[in-house]
């Protein structure tokens, strides 16, 4: 194994590489060994750099992985649910995008009602077609 210019072992292809890169470099007019840099310990020193930033956002990569959620974790999050459903431009949102999936699918959004009594006409199931059939509704209705 051969040696480079900072002392370290290169295999020996490599090495040969190198040292052919070398005497390219140095061969040309004003050229020098180490690139852009006048010296080895320029070279080091900008490496060290390098190696201290990447480092450094490797960290904050690992960190911010750490806390990523899943949607369904931020779904079940209590303050998520807060915050999102205090912001009415949110709660908009989230409805046009579902009303817009269902159209797309070719179906109509589900109704729900809260008031005591209420039912949907447009639903077919509880549309009477005869006045028996609107006698036995009304009769559920009212037993409801």
């Amino acid at each position: 194994m051969e040696k480079n210019n900072l002392g370290e072992q290169l295999p020996l292809p490599e090495a040969e590489t190198a040292l052919t890169e070398k005497a390219d470099v140095s061969s040309e007019p004003g050229g020098s060994q180490y690139g852009k840099f006048n010296s080895a310990n320029e070279l080091k020193a900008a490496y060290d750099n390098l190696e201290k930033e990447f480092t450094r956002k490797s960290q904050l990569l690992a960190e911010l992985n750490k806390q990523n959620k899943t949607t369904a974790e931020l779904a079940s999050d209590p303050e998520v649910v807060k915050l999102v459903s205090d912001k009415s431009e949110v709660k908009e949102k989230i409805i046009n995008d579902y009303v817009i999936s269902l159209s797309a699918a070719g179906r109509s959004p589900e109704l729900i009602y809260s008031s005591v009594g209420a039912f949907n006409m447009g639903d077919s199931r509880s549309t009477p077609k005869t006045l028996g059939e609107a006698k036995l509704l009304a009769k559920q209705l009212i037993e409801k």
